[in-house]
Order: structure tokens, then C-alpha cells, then sequence
């Protein structure tokens, strides 16, 4: 921890002592129509007079009323926005008086008659928004997205790697990752949550952020961080939504569908939505190991063609009401359907001191069907401007059904006669959660906000694992793999968070969270598998410098956990072939993992650089092998600790006027150790990756999008990747009078999206290579029709507490 310490105080004190540390002045000012009425969440922007560089920007209140903070001295002009409205402009704008106040008194807007009748807004975001504290994806401003999953959205995004054939997210080269819709935690194992990500159709989705140093009032569990899906919410008065429409061919059909409406009234927002969307992919997986065992060499050899159909349902109901002048209550209801099937046929070759074996035909039926439901409500209550408090109420229920048929044909050596064998295998998975949560928020004066919370989250988890054997005609159960789990995890937690201007332009934010966790596993035959009780705090610290319109530096600490995640302590068993298995494992301990940030911006281009120490680090799907039996399982395993170094740099580039890029680069340095067979394992590598993504707007309302990424060998635990990438492009045509968007779309193009990689430890007989071939490229064309309302004078928003309560949701 020294070494936190050490580099917190040195650029603590750089950025207190520095002596470019400038005062600087607060703008504020009112807003109203012609009648004297306040021109209530009018958009107030703060633009750099000498390049029209954007510098800061407001909402007025409910009043009318706006406050820009922390403004360096110099020129400006002030632009005042609001739809139905003529755009006013205050210019030029001068502050001069360090550390003063500028009054602009009251603006008043003109109404815009000529375009009240048909307001058209243009202004698209960029895909990516690289901030201090996370990235955000905006998905809608992405060609090649559309039609597309959200798993596919994160494969293309800068630091994110999806493994599909064990079913698992990395960030900036780490696992821990917690995944968030709406803000709220999603429960799924890993695995599960890729699987229902792939049936998730992006047309829903409005941004994901990649959240890198998450403040103490978010969940600590996540040590790389926390990826926050945010779906699609209009803000339109009256009644508003898309519709889309996809299909597309790859190695077979896919087709989806979405639908999102809003009806928004002075009072009253109901708002839903439901997509639909089924991929008929394929894919190659094979797998080369060698055992030594006193002298006799094993060779074995595994195919898998595999035919998998993924049909995906999600839908979702809410509705918030304002039941006064300072409180909102809210209701959501949502689920989806995710089921996956796949046909696949194995070949597996079997050679000792490179003689020919044994050969094995294996036919496999597996349905993995995932079901959810969640029931949410939410109350918001603002005793003053200043001060307000939430609550919420979440009741989620999981239900997995996973039954694998598996047909066997054994062809030993010459002259020795075929054998064949059935197995069967179930696994049927009910998980319930009950959460709770309180958060309360107080603002003291204009520069100090306090927020504390508590939350509370029950766990009920059941895996009811059963492998049967057909023997003489009759289904005999094997022992070895059948049993009932039973988890129940309790998670208390409480925190407290402050933020506060020390001085003009310097920042401060910290917080304190404490967690506690009792955590039990039983099996039908055997008692206290885990018996766990434990607790820690986990601090988190941000120090952020506005050295003038140009500069800007950011340094944060945190402490975060990951905790086994159900599946990976319940054991259960999945065939590859009759040699080769993924099971659980129920000994896993909880990974800690401390990091210190640091962020430097000139301008729109960022750098990033971080440091992590992870304390019985989690890797998932880690090979151990049995040389008398020539059986290699995969297993989640602590690592002793790993150690990564990352360095992120985000370039925009804008050429021409019609063409931006988006340039990515991240390097990382990782150095872990780990045991096995009682001996420690180290490893090292140096890796990187690389994202860029091209847009230029063409002629008669035509863009072209091209995106690419490449990823350099890396470590995965014991194991190393090979490294891989893909090319992605689309066109995208933008309809008459804002009716929708047509969009074609083209992915992986030169077919390089390949997971693979090897194992070469002799001395721990862990020889081997392995490689995962996705589906040949495919192209997708989708519609998007605007449904409803879009000429209005102006969208009245409700204001809360902050932006995630006026988002509904908690998190």
C-alpha cells in the first residue's frame, strides 16, 4: 500500500501547490419566454470564443435559473438552447475578474414560429466519449451496431474481451467484471450473462459505459470495474418510440425485432419496451493436449462442430408518477426469455507414443434455457433543493433449465469391436434475490454534496445437477456427478461519500464502504462446502485539476472485490467429450484488488494510467489434468495475485469536416503468479490493443462507418491467448423528415474474430493448444422507424435528486 500512499500525497501536492493554479468565476443568469415565464431546462453552453471549443454546460431549472461554476478567465460566448425556441447568443462574453461573479441578469427567448410546426433536431453524439472516470458508447450513433447484439457492441469496444466459448468479459485485461442494466446489478453468472448479452438486440439500447474507478455508492463487487447498460428513454412530451426491424445471413439466418414506446404527461411517464432477435450461428472448436505419464506419451485430439440457435425475448413495463412537488414514486417490471440450442458433432482421436487408439464419435443435444423476472419499486423525495432521499424495492427471480443428451461411438484398435454409451445430463438452477437499498443525498452550499446509503441483498440459490447413464436399457444415475446444491449469501452494506471544491478548478471526492457477507454451500450429501462470513471497508479517493479550458487532470484510488460467482462455487459438470470437462469450484475465495488511476486531457484526447494489485485473483476456466485417467478439467482458480500496468490513450482526429476518427490504444504489463500441484506458477507478458472507428457523413443524408480492432497475444491466468481482431463497416441512410434510419451492416470482414491459445508447462503435463472459429462474416440490414410525437415545443423533464434518480432507476 506504500506505493499508494506515496503517489497520492506527491500529486496531491503537485496539483495544491502548483503554481498554475488559477482562480476562476461563476456565470449564472435566468431564462424566460416573451410572456415573463421561466423557459424552464433550457440548455446553457459555455463556448471557447477563439476555436468554439465546448467548455462547460448547463440545464436551467424549473425556474429558469442556471449557474456555470469554475470558469477560467478569458473569452467566451454563451449560447442559450431550447426546442421551439430561437437559439440566443451572448457574445462576446468576457471574464475578467478572477474568483468573481458575472450576473447576466435575465435573457429572454423569442419563439421559433417559422420551425414550430416541424423541429427536427440533428446534433448526433459521438460513439465514443472518453471521460476522466469511464468510457461511454453511444450505440445509437454507431452504423455498424445496428442489427447487432449487445454482445457484438462490447466486442468492438476499446479494452472489453469476450471469450463465447467459456463465457467470459475481461476489462483493460482483468475478469472481475459486474455488469449493470439500468444501473441495477445483474445477478447471472458470467457465463449466463454472455449468453443472454447475445441475444440482447441493440436497437434497445441507448449508451454502455465503461466504468473504470466507480465511487464508494456503487456495489464494490467488480475489480476491473462495471459495465452499465442504459436502455433507450424518450424524453419527448406526449406519446414517442421506435420501431426496428433486422434480418441478416451469416452462416444462416438472423432476425430481430424491437419496439420502444413513451407516453410522457406534466405528471405521469409510462414507458416499455420488447425486442426480439434469433441468431442461427455456427462454430469450430478443437482442442490438442499431450500427457506424459511414466513414459507414455497420450495425444489427444477433440473437433467440435457445433450449430447453436440463440432465440431471445426481453421485455419491460414501467411507469413513474409525481405524486407532489417533491416526490416521485416509480414501478418497473421486466424479464426476458434466453434459449440456447446447439447440435453439435465431436471427433475425438486418441494416440499413445503415436499409435492410434482409440477414435470416439460424440453426438450432442443441449438446450440452455435462461428465464428472469424482476419487480422494482421506487420512491424519490426532494425535501429541498438540497436535500433528497430514495428508495427502492427489488425482488429478482432466475430460473436456468439445462439438459445435454450425449450420443457416444467407441472405435478402439483393429479388430476390437464398436461400443456406444448414452449419457444424459440436467441441471435445473432457481435463483431468487430480495434487495433493498436506501440512498440519501444533501448538498451544503454550492460547492460540498454528502451522500450516504444502506443496502441489503438475500441470495437463494439451488443447482440440482443429476448425469444418468444408459445402461441395458434402463437410466442409471452416476454418482460422481449427481447432487443438490444449496447457496444462501446475505450481503449487508453501508457508505458514506463526499465531494467538495477545495479551491477554484480543484476537486476532491471520497467515500468509505463497507461490506459484510455471509455466505453458506450445502450439498444433499455433504455439509459446510463454504461456511464464509466476512466483512471489509473500501475506501475510494478522487483528486481532479481544471488547469484552464485546455488542461485537466484527474488521480483516484479504490479498493474492490470479486466474489466467486454462484455457478463457480456450485459444482456441476459439462462434457466436451468424455475426457474433457468445464465443473465448479466450491473452495474459491473472494479477490481484493487495490488501484490507483491516473488521467491527463488536453483538449478532446485523454491519457490513462493505472495500476492494480490483485489479491487471490479470480481466472475462470483454469486446466488441470489426471494423467491415469487422461482427463482435463476446466475450473474457476485464485491466482496468488496478479499485477497489471495499463496505459490508455484516446485520439479523435477529425481530417475533414465529414470524417472523425476515434483512436484507442491501450498497453498493459501483467505479472501473476499461481499454485499448482503445490508449486507456484509465474508468468509475464506485455500486450496491447488497439480500436479505431471511422465515421464520414456522405452526400443526401448517407454516412459510412468502418471500425476495426486488434488484440495482441495476452495472459489468461496460466494460460496464453493468441491474439485476433476483426474489421466491421456500415451505411446508413437517414429517412425524409426524420422518420428512421436504414442501415447495412457487414461484421468480422477478413474473418479473423478467432479465440485461441496454448498451455506449455511439460514439467506440469499442461501441453496443449486450443482454438475457437466464430461464424463466417455476416452482413445485417435494419430498419428503424420514429413512431409518434416529435414536433413538440419542448421536452419537459423531471427533475430529481441526481441523474440516475431522474432516470428512475437506483443503482
Amino acid at each position: 500500500m506504500n506505493v499508494f500512499t506515496a503517489s497520492a500525497i506527491a500529486v496531491y501536492l503537485f496539483f495544491v501547490i502548483a503554481p498554475a493554479a488559477l482562480c476562476q468565476s461563476t456565470i449564472k443568469g435566468r431564462v424566460t419566454d416573451a410572456s415573463g415565464s421561466p423557459a424552464a431546462y433550457t440548455n446553457v453552453l459555455l463556448i471557447h470564443a477563439a476555436d468554439s471549443v465546448l467548455v462547460k454546460g448547463a440545464v436551467a431549472d424549473a425556474n429558469g435559473y442556471y449557474q456555470l461554476s469554475s470558469v477560467v478567465p478569458g473569452n467566451y460566448k454563451l449560447s442559450l438552447r431550447l426546442m421551439g425556441y430561437r437559439t440566443s447568443t451572448i457574445a462576446p462574453l468576457a471574464v475578467k475578474e478572477a474568483g468573481g461573479e458575472l450576473n447576466l441578469g435575465n435573457v429572454v427567448l423569442e419563439e421559433d414560429t417559422e420551425h414550430l410546426e416541424a423541429v427536427v433536431v440533428e446534433a448526433q453524439k459521438p460513439l465514443f466519449e472518453q471521460q476522466p472516470d469511464k468510457l461511454v458508447i453511444n450505440v445509437q450513433s454507431s452504423i455498424s451496431a445496428q442489427g447487432s447484439t449487445v454482445l457484438e457492441v462490447l466486442e468492438k469496444s476499446p479494452g472489453i474481451a469476450v471469450n463465447r466459448q467459456n463465457g467470459s468479459l475481461s476489462m483493460n485485461g482483468k475478469e472481475g467484471v459486474l455488469v449493470l442494466i439500468n444501473g441495477k446489478a445483474n445477478r447471472l453468472p458470467v457465463s449466463a450473462l454472455v449468453q443472454m448479452l447475445s441475444g440482447m438486440n441493440a436497437a434497445n439500447i441507448q449508451k454502455i459505459e465503461l466504468i473504470t474507478s466507480p465511487p464508494a455508492k456503487y456495489d464494490a463487487e467488480g475489480d476491473a470495474g462495471l459495465i452499465n447498460i442504459v436502455l433507450k428513454e424518450h424524453e419527448d412530451a406526449g406519446t414517442s418510440g421506435t420501431l426496428s426491424i433486422t434480418a441478416g445471413w451469416g452462416h444462416a439466418e438472423k432476425t430481430g425485432t424491437s419496439l420502444s414506446v413513451n407516453h410522457r404527461t406534466k405528471k405521469l411517464n409510462v414507458y416499455g419496451d420488447y425486442s426480439y432477435f434469433r441468431n442461427h450461428t455456427s462454430a469450430i472448436f478443437d482442442n490438442y493436449r499431450i500427457v506424459n505419464n511414466s513414459g507414455v506419451v497420450t495425444e489427444t485430439y477433440a473437433k467440435s462442430l457445433r450449430n447453436p440457435v440463440i432465440t431471445n425475448h426481453n421485455a419491460r413495463l414501467g411507469l413513474d408518477y409525481t405524486l407532489g412537488k417533491r416526490t416521485v414514486a416509480g414501478a418497473l417490471v421486466s424479464g426476458y426469455s434466453n434459449k440456447w440450442t446447439m447440435d453439435a458433432q465431436n471427433g475425438i482421436r486418441i494416440s499413445s507414443n503415436h499409435q492410434g487408439t482409440e477414435l470416439i464419435d460424440m453426438s450432442i443435444d443441449e438446450v440452455n434455457h435462461w428465464t428472469h423476472a424482476l419487480a422494482n419499486l421506487n420512491l424519490v423525495h426532494q425535501f429541498s433543493t438540497s436535500q433528497s432521499v430514495s428508495a427502492d424495492l427489488d425482488y429478482l427471480y432466475y430460473y436456468d433449465d439445462n439438459p445435454s443428451d450425449y450420443q457416444l461411438l467407441y472405435a478402439g484398435a483393429v479388430g476390437k469391436p464398436a461400443e456406444s454409451s448414452t449419457i444424459r445430463a440436467g441441471k435445473k438452477t432457481p435463483i431468487s434475490i430480495w434487495v433493498v437499498r436506501i440512498d440519501y443525498t444533501l448538498k451544503v452550499g454550492k460547492d460540498v454534496k454528502i451522500e450516504a446509503g444502506l443496502k441489503s441483498a438475500i441470495s437463494r440459490f439451488t443447482n440440482d445437477v443429476a448425469v444418468r447413464r444408459l445402461e441395458q436399457q434402463l437410466w442409471i444415475s452416476d454418482p460422481a456427478f449427481t447432487n443438490v446444491y444449496q447457496l444462501r449469501e446475505d450481503v449487508g452494506a453501508a457508505y458514506a461519500q463526499a465531494s467538495a471544491q477545495l479551491a477554484p478548478g480543484l476537486d476532491l471526492a471520497g467515500g468509505l464502504r463497507y461490506e459484510f457477507t455471509n455466505t453458506s454451500l450445502n450439498s444433499r450429501t455433504e455439509k459446510g462446502l463454504v461456511d464464509r462470513e466476512w466483512g471489509n471497508f473500501f475506501p475510494s479517493l478522487s483528486l481532479a485539476k481544471n488547469f484552464n479550458v485546455y488542461h485537466k487532470a484527474n488521480i483516484s484510488y479504490s479498493r474492490r472485490i470479486s466474489r466467486p460467482t454462484f455457478n463457480d462455487m456450485a459444482p456441476f459438470i459439462i462434457f466436451m467429450d468424455p475426457y474433457t470437462f468445464f465443473s465448479g469450484n466450491a473452495s474459491l475465495q473472494p479477490a481484493l484488488t487495490d488501484a490507483i488511476k491516473f488521467d491527463y486531457g488536453f483538449k478532446d484526447k485523454l491519457l490513462s494510467l493505472q495500476y492494480s494489485y490483485d489479491d487471490n485473483a479470480i481466472a475462470s476456466f483454469q486446466p488441470s489434468v489426471d494423467e491415469d485417467a487422461n482427463t482435463q478439467t476446466f475450473a474457476s482458480q485464485n491466482l496468488n495475485f496478479k499485477k497489471t500496468l495499463a496505459l490508455t490513450l484516446a485520439v479523435p482526429v477529425a481530417p475533414f469536416k465529414f470524417w472523425e476518427i476515434q483512436n484507442n490504444l491501450m498497453l498493459f504489463h501483467q505479472n501473476l503468479s499461481a499454485s499448482y500441484r503445490q508449486k507456484e506458477v509465474r508468468s509475464e507478458m506485455f500486450s496491447y490493443r488497439i480500436n479505431t472507428t471511422h465515421n464520414i457523413r456522405l452526400p443526401k443524408h448517407f454516412s459510412l462507418e468502418v471500425s476495426g480492432f486488434y488484440q495482441s497475444p495476452a495472459l489468461y491466468g496460466i494460460a496464453k491467448f493468441n491474439a485476433y481482431g476483426a474489421v466491421n463497416a456500415g451505411v446508413q441512410k437517414k429517412l425524409a423528415n426524420n422518420n428512421g434510419t436504414l442501415s447495412l451492416s457487414i461484421r468480422d470482414i477478413f474473418w479473423t474474430y478467432t479465440w485461441g491459445g496454448s498451455m506449455d508447462m511439460p514439467e506440469e503435463n499442461l501441453m496443449g493448444n486450443f482454438n475457437y472459429y466464430y461464424e463466417p462474416r455476416d452482413v445485417r440490414l435494419s430498419y428503424t422507424l420514429n413512431i409518434g410525437n416529435r414536433e413538440l415545443k419542448y421536452a419537459r423533464k423531471r427533475k430529481v435528486g441526481s441523474d440516475e434518480e431522474r432516470s428512475r432507476v437506483s443503482n
